[in-house]
């Protein structure tokens, strides 16, 4: 039977030791350390037990990975947690996409003061829930940016309305009578869906930051028109609120204020 080191690893007669395939040396090892993984996580890895790789960890200085204690993860790791968490995946989601424990997850989510993405429950799947995420953190959006930017597809884009009702609202610029009026409206918002958490306050800048209102001359007149027309696709209210900022802007334009 071939001697062991305290470290676990085989002997070799020469009495140097022998790691066998590139995972078992200690680049292998602490390549598995980088990554976030614990003791327990490399030994399951290595196929060596929890203590060979606590004592390999000791005598190099090296402090936990365990998620009571942590050690800071480097840029990039971090990046990538964040960005599946940003995504709307849950911990054990995030823990199978980079090969870790969900508790490794749930300890690093915590340490940061993360929700949980998991509902207990929840009536929404994945993808519902990947979109409910992303109007959170980045507010309004087209068609074209929800496509581009997460998991959904064109075919589950026209089932968001009717599934997320409670939860979004889907605002459509339609033109009614002329086209040249609406177009003038509307802009390039014309025939477009926008996708917005229910209240959601940002709406009316993302509204304005993309529409012509900011450039047409509001005088009386036109203002009640403006506010009949996207009264039709938003709420009076919120017309007339739009209104007022488009206003405001002009006025602060040219008073030469940024």
């Amino acid at each position: 039977m071939e001697p062991r080191s305290d470290e676990g690893s085989v002997l070799r007669r020469d009495g140097e030791k022998d790691w066998g395939v590139e995972g078992m040396s200690e680049t292998g090892r602490m390549r598995l350390y980088n990554e976030g993984l614990n003791d327990l996580e490399i030994g399951r890895r290595l196929k060596i037990t929890r203590s060979a790789i606590y004592v390999w960890r000791k005598k190099r200085g090296l402090k936990s990975n365990f998620p009571c204690g942590g050690q800071r993860l480097n840029k990039d790791k971090e990046e990538r947690r964040m960005k599946l968490y940003n995504e709307g995946l849950n911990d054990t989601e995030i823990g199978k996409k980079l090969r870790i424990t969900p508790a490794t997850i749930q300890a690093w989510r915590k340490s940061r003061k993360l929700p949980t993405m998991y509902v207990r429950g929840s009536k929404y799947p994945d993808k519902e829930r990947v979109v409910l995420s992303y109007l959170k953190k980045y507010g309004p959006s087209t068609e074209k940016e929800l496509i581009a930017n997460t998991i959904i597809t064109d075919n589950d884009i026209a089932k968001l309305p009717r599934i997320l009702f409670d939860d979004i609202e889907c605002i459509r610029f339609r033109g009614r009578g002329s086209k040249i009026k609406a177009h003038v409206l509307f802009g390039d918002l014309l025939y477009g869906k926008i996708f917005a958490l229910r209240g959601d306050p940002r709406i009316l800048d993302y509204i304005l930051e993309r529409s012509p209102l900011k450039n047409l001359d509001l005088n009386q007149g036109m203002i009640s028109s403006v506010v009949q027309r996207y009264g039709r696709i938003l709420d009076k209210a919120r017309a007339q609120e739009l209104v007022r900022r488009a206003r405001e802007f002009q006025r602060r334009l040219g008073e030469g204020v940024k």
